[in-house]
């Protein structure tokens, strides 16, 4: 049989668990405000941007050799490339139609501050959540990993909950089947994903890493769009594109 301690988690662990299932619930709830006041792609370009935020904070935290800021700078400057020109204006939020209003504007702008903040933290986190369910023996570390992902989604969903409650979510739109499904399957997409960075997070450089994470998502939603749903590529994209895999190759290089 297998030792019920091997599951188990100490103080440490279930802090970081904590923290990283309210984080998970507050980066959704503030994607969903900032993609609604200031568009898809400023909001995207906040999040993935958070990559500097992330690989500092582990730098500083682990000790881990000084990143190649030359690869990160090409990072974030292939994701304004990529993101920025796929933002048309008339999906923008209502709340920017009119220039001369300076307070909305700092409103938004708050907004994607937070959104940066929000992901670089959470990201951060999941390396300390992952750092601090290690042990010298693989086995059981896999094993308290397990358990640190099931309390991290407990935690996240009790928070969605008691946000949902208090938002009156579910007086204000109708749960039904669609949405339950569409939940369900989101939630198994963001479990599967959690798992793979925690356990790309045990090996790989955080330096590393966070970049490549954030520059292939943007990379591979831009390419699913292109061959998947026909959507029109512009040259700037390209460039971007090609920087990205660049800023990749240098991270492995330098």
């Amino acid at each position: 049989g297998i030792p019920l301690s091997d599951f188990s988690l100490d103080g440490v662990s279930y802090a970081c668990a904590a923290l990283q299932g309210l984080l998970f619930m507050l980066g959704f709830v503030m994607m969903d405000r900032c993609v609604w006041r200031a568009g898809v792609a400023l909001t995207t370009v906040a999040s993935k941007a958070s990559l500097v935020l992330s690989v500092t904070l582990s730098w500083l935290a682990f000790r881990q050799n000084a990143p190649a800021w030359i690869p990160v700078l090409l990072t974030l400057g292939s994701l304004l490339l990529i993101v920025l020109p796929a933002e048309n204006q008339e999906h923008k939020g209502a709340h920017l139609t009119n220039k001369t209003d300076a307070q909305r504007k700092k409103r938004t702008m708050l907004l994607l501050a937070v959104v940066f903040c929000l992901y670089g933290v959470s990201d951060f986190f999941l390396k300390v959540s992952q750092h601090s369910v290690e042990t010298e023996d693989s086995v059981i570390s896999e094993r308290r990993m397990s358990a640190l992902m099931g309390m991290i989604f407990i935690v996240a969903s009790i928070c969605s909950l008691i946000w949902c409650f208090l938002s009156r979510s579910f007086k204000k739109h109708k749960l039904g089947l669609s949405s339950i499904l569409g939940g369900l399957v989101l939630g198994l997409v963001n479990a599967l994903c959690t798992s793979s960075m925690l356990h790309a997070l045990a090996t790989i450089p955080t330096s590393i890493y966070y970049p490549s994470f954030n520059i292939g998502v943007v990379v591979l939603s831009t390419l699913l769009g292109l061959f998947v749903f026909k959507e029109r590529v512009k040259k700037i994209q390209v460039i971007g594109i090609f920087c990205a895999v660049v800023s990749i190759l240098l991270f492995f290089v330098l």
